[in-house]
């Protein structure tokens, strides 16, 4: 059975050994990855009410977080945001948990004034299943810079008007 989607909530501060634990489970994600994810989670919540700070969702079923979101504001923009990750426990993917939370973070941005929500992933094969979520969630790839994060392991942009 499918958690409502009422169980989506602004992450606390409470929540952060859940957050980073589950970033070091993700199989694609390396350590300066989960370090990345520190940073951002230290500037989420020292942010106040910056309009360009870091935002944390997290979807939360029997009070064990089971995936999270990070999205923020694109600076220099009107309503553009980034959309930097978002992380699903390995033991309960396939069950629509990634996809109400995308949908809750869109929703969030549209709040927030947004309209446009941008994507950067890798190309390597490792982050094909990602790749194919983004686009069966309607983002459009709109270009790719080889050799980016690494010589062979090129970047793939995506965006989606909300």
């Amino acid at each position: 059975m499918n958690a409502p989607c009422d169980s989506i909530r602004l992450a606390a501060a409470a929540d952060e050994d859940s957050i980073l634990g589950l970033a070091g489970r993700i199989e694609n994600f390396q350590t300066e990855d989960v370090e990345c994810i520190r940073q951002l989670w230290r500037d989420y919540l020292t942010g106040g009410e910056d309009p360009d700070r870091y935002h944390f969702l997290v979807f939360e079923e029997g009070g064990v977080i089971r995936a999270f979101a990070c999205y923020g504001h694109r600076p220099l923009t009107r309503g553009a945001y980034d959309f930097y990750w978002l992380a699903t426990d390995p033991e309960t993917r396939g069950r629509g948990i990634g996809r109400r939370l995308m949908a809750r973070v869109e929703a969030e941005i549209r709040g927030l004034g947004g309209y446009l929500v941008l994507i950067e992933t890798s190309d390597s094969s490792a982050f094909e299943n990602t790749r194919r979520f983004h686009e069966s969630n309607g983002y459009i790839r709109i270009g790719e810079v080889a050799d980016f994060y690494a010589p062979g392991d090129g970047l793939v942009m995506y965006q989606k008007k909300v």
